[in-house]
């Protein structure tokens, strides 16, 4: 079965104004131009990119936590981590790339 995913997006009430209500209005009753509604079939790919903790990463090379934080505080080619509210992520698609660059180089 296909996966459909949908984001939400926070307004803040100054925005909420501007929103568009079910009769096509805004907050100022003025007409807002209908848009159509993106459609995309359900077998196109959807860009994706897991994000893993360092135990994922440590599990994915099968090393310690620490290598790959030293690998990423000493490596100028292992991708660095980036931060979600304090939480140190790495992205998949960035290791995968890291990976594949490593195999052209043993080439």
């Amino acid at each position: 079965m296909p996966e459909i995913q949908v984001s939400f997006i926070a307004a803040s009430q100054d925005d909420q104004k501007s929103l568009p209500s079910v009769e096509g209005q805004n907050a100022n009753n003025s007409t807002l131009p209908q848009s159509k509604p993106i459609q995309r079939k359900l077998n196109e790919p959807v860009f994706r990119d897991r994000l893993l903790s360092d135990k994922d990463v440590a599990a994915r090379y099968q090393v310690e936590k620490q290598t790959i934080w030293r690998w990423a505080r000493t490596s100028t080619t292992f991708p660095k981590p980036f931060k979600i509210e304090g939480t140190a992520r790495w992205s998949e698609n960035e290791l995968d790339e890291h990976d594949r660059k490593l195999k052209e180089a043993r080439q």
